[in-house]
């Protein structure tokens, strides 16, 4: 075949251009080791197309062993310039050299899977404290009711990375928060800002903190000691907050006196930017939510059977004490002959209850051992509650409670909130509870143990069959024809 028709390795002529002291911009003549070089290779540029190999276009090792054995003859290394972009190996024989191949993949997966393997990282990775403040002022210039949800959302998320706030504020109420904060700018500096009743972040400028402590926590519940506690700072004392930093409060503090400054800081620069969230709303958004989780509770308790004719007085009294608690799929939540762990109302979702037994089995060489199994009795689900009889009256469970569904949301009452309930309206929970639940006599223990082996040995012996028909036939499931 003519030259100028056979198919032109590319791999192989990037690497052959490639070598050092080929003439370029810099270098108007080649030298001689160079020229000799090209000379010596040029024609492996051109690939013998007399019987192609056709590569398979998923088998990216295959791919890789036909380039690499595009290789050509070089003389002894002896020869070759020092430093040249080409990287030269012997041959076993000790005839000459190899010139390697770059190999270079073209399977789409193996960049996908890098490229999706990078984005997971970055998404994993926590964004930094100037990247949330910047993110943040630009998200607040649009004013609080022109706010879409997704852009209310964002914040929300934000938020999530701002340390003092969300490690005092719970989830459900900073997203409330999300939907009220403002963007609050001071167009002109030296002037003292009173932040007794909101808690700020700096999101451009500074303030210069006048009284210490210059935020009042959540965890600060005395606020008189707090009051106490503040005091004015000298000029030399003064600290300035920067930006990302917060000061302010979340609950409102009355000023004792009227030339007290408490929380007060004094803003230099022209032009301050800040985060503002109003202790008003924070703290009707908190009692909203604390009314909306009561009523839930409240209607939880009133679905089971045995709180329906509950009077609301004794029905508060085990609302507020009761917290709410998510369990995954297959989560021992109580175990047999062991103290229930707590008081559980089912919301959502259901839990299988099982009865452990000690019974004889068959192996298949036809030796007998004894097996501890675990009979799936009944299940349990929303409206129903468990654990009254175990923690009431110090008994242990008569039966094991495992999660079966994906999630199940309860609500739960622990030993030491039971603890704090009166005696009336422990005996009430008592007397609501069902008495039943869980306690079968053994015989029939036993007879759904041999009801549901029986139903296992008929699936293995009709699985078998079939398995036995499709191999007879050659059939394969999931290969050639057969495959979806």
């Amino acid at each position: 075949m003519d030259e100028s028709t056979k198919p032109i390795n590319y791999d192989f002529l990037r690497k052959l251009v490639g070598i050092e002291g080929l003439s370029n911009v810099l270098q108007k003549r080649s030298t001689a080791d160079a020229h000799a070089e090209v000379m010596r290779n040029y024609h492996r540029v051109f690939v013998d197309s007399a019987a192609p190999s056709r590569l398979p276009p998923l088998h990216t090792e295959k791919r890789f062993s036909d380039r690499a054995s595009l290789r050509i003859t070089q003389p002894p290394a002896a020869e070759l310039p020092a430093d040249r972009s080409c990287c030269a190996q012997q041959q076993p024989g000790g005839g000459g050299s190899l010139l390697a191949i770059e190999y270079k993949p073209h399977d789409i997966r193996e960049f996908t899977r890098r490229a999706h393997a990078n984005s997971k990282v970055a998404a994993a990775a926590k964004p930094t404290k100037h990247a949330v403040v910047q993110a943040l002022r630009r998200l607040l210039k649009q004013p609080m009711y022109e706010r879409t949800a997704e852009e209310n959302d964002k914040i929300y998320q934000l938020m999530r990375n701002i340390e003092p706030l969300s490690s005092q504020v719970s989830d459900s109420l900073l997203k409330e928060l999300a939907t009220v904060v403002k963007l609050e700018r001071w167009p002109e500096g030296d002037v003292t800002l009173l932040a007794h009743g909101s808690l700020f972040l700096v999101l451009h400028g500074c303030a210069v903190a006048l009284t210490e402590p210059s935020m009042h926590g959540m965890d600060d519940a005395d606020e008189a000691a707090f009051i106490e506690r503040c005091r004015t700072l000298e000029k030399d004392e003064q600290q300035v907050i920067k930006v990302g930093e917060m000061f302010g409060t979340l609950k409102y503090t009355e000023q004792p006196r009227s030339g007290d400054k408490i929380l007060s800081v004094y803003l230099p620069d022209d032009g301050s930017e800040f985060l503002k969230i109003s202790s008003y709303d924070y703290q009707r958004l908190k009692q909203q939510l604390e009314n909306k989780d009561e009523t839930e509770k409240v209607g939880l308790l009133l679905e089971n059977p045995g709180y329906t004719l509950w009077s609301r007085q004794p029905l508060l009294k085990v609302v507020r004490l009761v917290d709410w608690l998510t369990v995954p799929a297959n989560s021992v939540i109580a175990s047999e002959g062991f103290k229930a762990p707590f008081i559980g109302y089912i919301q959502s979702g259901t839990c299988l209850l099982l009865r452990k037994l000690v019974a004889n089995k068959t192996l298949k060489n036809g030796q007998e051992v004894q097996r501890t199994a675990h009979i799936v009795m009944s299940r349990i689900g929303p409206k129903q509650s468990f654990g009254e009889a175990s923690l009431l009256d110090q008994e242990d469970m008569p039966c094991t409670l495992i999660a079966e569904t994906d999630t199940v949301r309860m609500a739960v009452l622990r030993p030491d909130k039971l603890a704090e309930l009166d005696s009336d309206t422990r005996l009430l929970i008592g007397q609501s509870a069902d008495a039943s639940l869980g306690k079968m006599p053994q015989e029939e223990v036993e007879r759904e143990y041999v009801v549901q082996e029986s139903a296992k040995e008929w699936n293995e012996t009709k699985q078998a069959v079939v398995d036995e028909v499709i191999n007879a036939r050659g059939i394969r499931p999931g290969v050639g024809k057969w495959a979806k």
